[in-house]
């Protein structure tokens, strides 16, 4: 299986899952900003690539279910 095999019903369900991810890991970047975590933080780095990692995915999802 690929991801150009995905239909539109399981395409819905993985973007519904991804803006929940998104949306967690915007409250803990936020969160640990709010706290001043310094940008070359270890864990702040992490958390910040997870973020952003999960933006492509969720981008490449949503360009694929624009069928």
């Amino acid at each position: 299986m690929t991801s150009g095999n995905l239909n539109e019903q399981q395409l819905k369900r993985l973007l519904v899952g991804l803006r929940d991810k998104c949306n967690y890991l915007d409250r803990l970047t936020g969160r640990m900003t709010q706290l001043h975590f310094p940008s070359d933080d270890p864990l702040f780095r992490k958390a910040e690539a997870a973020r952003l990692a999960m933006y492509e995915v969720r981008a490449e999802v949503e360009r694929l279910a624009a069928f």
